[in-house]
């Protein structure tokens, strides 16, 4: 779903972690909030989901170019 203001609000009252997936992070720009120089302290970072492929199968499908990217 969408996260809003209000959420992250809500989220940040109650003292409740944030959450990251590093294979969301690599698209989108620098701004991207799952890239690990955005990630927050109070935050939990999962290589994927149980929607995503695994984190082999991720690497092993992103084309060379990305892999140069994800590595540096």
């Amino acid at each position: 779903g969408v996260i809003t203001e209000d959420v992250v609000e809500l989220r940040k009252s109650i003292g409740a972690p944030g959450m990251a997936v590093l294979q969301f992070a690599f698209g989108g720009g620098p701004g991207n909030p799952h890239l690990p120089h955005n990630h927050e302290l109070n935050q939990v970072v999962y290589t994927g989901t149980h929607d995503n492929d695994t984190a082999v199968g991720w690497w092993q499908s992103l084309p060379e170019e990305e892999k140069q990217t994800v590595s540096v």
